[in-house]
């Protein structure tokens, strides 16, 4: 069974079995052992066994492929490495399609521009394994657009998968809005909208308290010339 880390690179293995979407109990190899010289090929036939009462559904299975190094006599054999091969198998019958897709910015407020993040969450409640792809659309209301690419891959019945969007924004007064398109294969498109991004630049704040505070004076100045009994109003009514 895979599974992938964050950044869709790092695969572990799950036990055997231990999933209910594993189909490891249903695969027979031919050959299981086999010596491949130098330069040479040997083509393996996988073999599946599926029980009359499969879940309809997608189901996966980890064929790995173990390289040894024969030992002296008496030692032990040493694995030199292993190459996992995925095999993603879709048992046909009645089966619920459903990708669930949040779009999560990490700041709704900022003081400045320059990087932000936006947290893109995929799970797949359905049955079946998605073959998922799109794009993440950042939009300023003053500014321009963005548009940065969803990792595609495949993502397996129950899986969540979390992907890192990463922008930009320039150093102004500005809302932006950002939202999610997730294809798959044989399906109406999933999408997400995520909530707005005000940012408001701490130099604007300082600017509006200056002008404030220049239009206070001025009026406290004014409020304070001497009335000549010239003018009908004394200055500053």
């Amino acid at each position: 069974m895979a599974r992938y880390d964050d950044g869709g690179e790092e695969v572990r293995l799950a036990k055997a079995g231990s999933s209910s979407r594993s189909a490891a109990s249903w695969l027979t190899t031919t050959p299981p052992r086999f010596v491949l010289p130098p330069s040479d090929q040997q083509p393996v036939r996988l073999v599946f066994d599926v029980p009359k009462d499969a879940r309809p559904g997608g189901h996966y299975v980890a064929v790995n492929f173990t390289a040894h190094q024969e030992g002296e006599a008496g030692q032990q054999l040493t694995v030199d490495y292993s190459v996992p091969v995925y095999v993603l198998l879709t048992v046909s019958g009645h089966f619920a399609r459903q990708l669930d897709v949040r779009l999560v910015p990490r700041d709704t407020w900022r003081w400045r521009g320059g990087h932000a993040r936006w947290d893109l969450q995929l799970h797949n409640s359905g049955d079946v394994h998605e073959n998922v792809s799109g794009r993440v659309h950042v939009d300023g209301l003053l500014a321009g657009s963005r548009s940065v690419a969803i990792d595609p891959g495949v993502l397996l019945p129950g899986e969540h998968r979390t992907q890192h969007v990463d922008v930009d924004l320039r150093d102004a007064p500005d809302v932006w809005r950002a939202d999610a398109d997730v294809r798959r294969d044989g399906a109406k498109h999933a999408t997400a909208d995520a909530a707005r991004v005000v940012v408001l630049p701490w130099w604007l704040l300082v600017l509006a308290a200056a002008a404030v505070a220049l239009v206070a004076w001025r009026v406290r100045a004014v409020r304070r010339q001497p009335w000549d009994g010239d003018e009908p109003f004394p200055p500053g009514t």
